[in-house]
Formats: structure tokens, sequence, C-alpha cells
């Protein structure tokens, strides 16, 4: 989970154009996050996995930004296309008497 997570990091570190034509990030950090800014820059790669963070720095701005990172929901790919047939509420109560379901909103 931890190299996924850095992986969710990274990518909201990737730089691209906005609007305005400046690159930037999808994470802002404001001044007054002053031990983020301090400690962050400093982390470093793992000497033997270099997809994960060396966790013998001061790492915990690091791991506080990837769990807030980890519980962002996830980017839909897939736009949502409403449903090509809609069934008039009519239509839906005579398929349910077809299945034996009541409808009468007695159990």
């Amino acid at each position: 989970r931890r190299i996924i997570g850095w992986g969710n990091v990274r990518q909201q570190l990737k730089l691209f154009q906005n609007e305005q034509g400046d690159e930037e990030s999808k994470f802002q950090v404001f001044s007054t996050c002053v031990n983020f800014i301090k400690t962050f820059p400093a982390n470093v790669h793992d000497e033997h996995k270099p997809e994960d963070l060396d966790t013998h720095g001061e790492d915990h701005t690091a791991d506080e930004f990837r769990y807030g990172v980890q519980s962002l929901p996830p980017k839909s790919s897939d736009k949502y296309t409403p449903p090509t047939h809609h069934r008039s509420p009519k239509a839906f109560l005579e398929k349910m008497k077809g299945k034996g379901r009541r409808t009468d909103g007695m159990r």
C-alpha cells in the first residue's frame, strides 16, 4: 500500500499546464504549512526500493500527505451516460406485478 500511495503522491505533484498557460500541480501548499515546507523536500528515496521513501529521515509530514492523498476518491475515467430508456411508473408497477411482487405497499 505504501508504494501505491507514493505513486498517487507523485500524480498529485506532477506538473500540468493550467488554463492561463502556467505550470502547477494539483497539490498546493500554503505558506502557513511551515513544517511541511521544511521537511518534505528533505525526504529521499529508499536506497533498496527507489519507489519507496527512506524512513530513517523525518518523514511524518510526508506520510500525512500520503494518507491524505490516499483518502481522496478515485477519479472516474468513465463519463456518466444517462439511460436511454425511461420506464414510466405504470410500466414499473406492471413489471413488478408480473414477477409476483406486491405493489400495494404491503409485505
